[in-house]
């Protein structure tokens, strides 16, 4: 079985883990941090408490996105988790509207390593290592490992889903990151590459900014809107544009799972075309998936061909719109 095939059993199957230090840690303390981050995205903040998280849109006054964030609520800060590289981005336009807040941006990004523990023995692997593991999507907490030399690390543990439903995030200080690796292998987990983690976040459905997002992109056209708008919460930069859009009913186009009939991957930017060859949308993530022995994708598709059952074609062959998360 070749590496890549492996991998993605482990994360689909069994229990496989996953390196993504990459990924961006704002940490925002102060106390009127909760406002502060409440009136830039487009989730409800104020309602979080210790140990709860949101997934939330940070916009323009266009309403455009400049960010995707996953945020978590501790007793004395929230913490920001987004795509790799994003963090002197958002860090930018968080800065920009502090004025006389009393809020401060941390970026924790270089001081942390982080590992994506998914299948469907990730929790059995955490509960073998003494940790227990948060239920509720988005639930997180600081704990401790049972080991010698982790007995003294604060380890944070998340339900992400960034893989899936069934995965955790371990966070620890980065000169921790091979020993909690070390501790994961010991418990029979499979350390994973990143070719089989990017096709099983395809399947998972969970958008990564840079790739299947940007400026260009309106909040609705994510199809995440049930998990990362809130329609009560009142006032925040870029609502206009989404009450605006939720009072017509639609966007013009949506992010949709793409299951393709051969194993051509198809290059990001690639034309999905209806019967009329008209160009009704475009692949933005895609990767080989060992589960359907071809190719998977998120793209956006115009409303009319975004259905599950859709059927487009492309220079990599025939693709079929799919529900997500694909597994």
């Amino acid at each position: 079985m070749q590496t890549a095939e492996r991998d993605y059993r482990a994360l689909t199957e069994d229990a496989g883990a996953v390196d993504a230090s990459g990924r961006a840690f704002l940490e925002m303390t102060g106390a009127d941090r909760a406002k502060f981050l409440h009136n830039l995205s487009s989730n409800d903040i104020l309602r979080l408490t210790p140990g709860d998280g949101c997934e939330a849109l940070l916009l323009n006054a266009k309403g455009r996105i400049v960010g995707h964030v996953f945020v978590y609520c501790t007793e004395d800060s929230l913490i920001l988790d987004a795509s790799p590289g994003q963090n002197q981005k958002l860090l930018a336009h968080l800065d920009r509207y502090i004025i006389r807040e009393k809020v401060t941006l941390h970026d924790r990004t270089a001081d942390m390593g982080q590992w994506l523990l998914a299948g469907p023995r990730a929790q059995a692997v955490l509960e073998s290592l003494g940790l227990e593991a948060p239920q509720a999507v988005l639930g997180h907490v600081r704990t401790k490992l049972n080991r010698p030399d982790l007995a003294d690390v604060l380890l944070f543990l998340r339900r992400s889903g960034l893989l899936g439903a069934a995965t955790w995030t371990l966070l620890a200080p980065r000169d921790k990151h091979q020993a909690l690796a070390e501790s994961l292998q010991n418990a029979g987990v499979v350390l994973c590459g990143p070719e089989a983690a990017e096709a099983v976040r395809i399947e998972a459905g969970v958008p990564q900014y840079d790739r299947d997002i940007s400026e260009d992109n309106l909040p609705q056209e994510l199809n995440r809107t049930d998990r990362a708008i809130s329609f009560t919460k009142g006032c925040y930069l870029g609502q206009e544009t989404v009450a605006r859009i939720d009072a017509l009913g639609h966007v013009n186009r949506t992010l949709a799972g793409l299951r393709f009939a051969g194993s051509v991957i198809p290059e990001a930017g690639c034309e999905l075309s209806g019967a009329s060859d008209a160009v009704m949308g475009r692949v933005t993530s895609a990767a080989f998936s060992p589960r359907v022995g071809g190719a998977v994708a998120l793209g956006y598709v115009r409303q009319g061909h975004n259905l599950p059952g859709s059927k487009l074609s492309s220079s990599a062959g025939d693709a079929e719109v799919v529900p997500l998360p694909m597994i």
